[in-house]
């Protein structure tokens, strides 16, 4: 019987150690994780299967100009689209499918229209049906901007290029 309860001790003491550096390991996972998002100007989210926000990173300052602890199971991602891109995201938001870089016009909480590219997969529930995203936006304002100028610049140059009349020559 001793040696049985020595057994039993010894592995009870493995099983504590072992227990003890998955909590150290999960702890520093959870950090470096939780560092990764905090200087990041991505924002990080996760909505469940009607779109509610269940997690948003500190980047929802920056892109969506709220708290993200204002977002959880209050709003859901598609409240902050406008119309165009709002029709466009609900059609791939219901085809479940991943969604890599598409683009989104966004209104911030103070009215200002922003850009974003964004990436998402779909996430499941243990029953095996459709839970929610697991996704992130990152601004590309700038880069749409820019690239508006430079259409406006093309059609620009495209009409003063129309408007130069045509010589005409005659030759006797």
């Amino acid at each position: 019987i001793t040696m049985l309860a020595n057994i039993i001790q010894s592995g009870r003491r493995r099983a504590e150690s072992l227990v003890k550096e998955r909590t150290r390991d999960l702890k520093r996972s959870q950090a470096r994780f939780a560092q990764v998002t905090e200087q990041s100007r991505e924002m990080i989210w996760e909505v469940d299967s009607e779109g509610f926000f269940t997690y948003a990173s500190k980047g929802a300052e920056a892109i969506l100009g709220v708290d993200p602890e204002d977002l959880v199971d209050c709003k859901r991602i598609q409240d902050f689209l406008s119309s165009s891109s709002y029709k466009e995201f609900s059609a791939a938001f219901a085809s479940r499918e991943p969604l890599n870089g598409v683009v989104c016009e966004l209104l911030r909480a103070d009215g200002q229209r922003i850009w974003t590219s964004r990436n998402a997969i779909p996430q499941k529930a243990p029953d095996g049906s459709f839970a929610g995203y697991l996704g992130s936006d990152y601004d590309i304002s700038s880069a749409k901007r820019a690239e508006d100028i430079s259409a406006h610049n093309a059609k620009f140059l495209q009409s003063m290029i129309d408007a130069i009349p045509n010589p005409v020559y005659y030759k006797n």
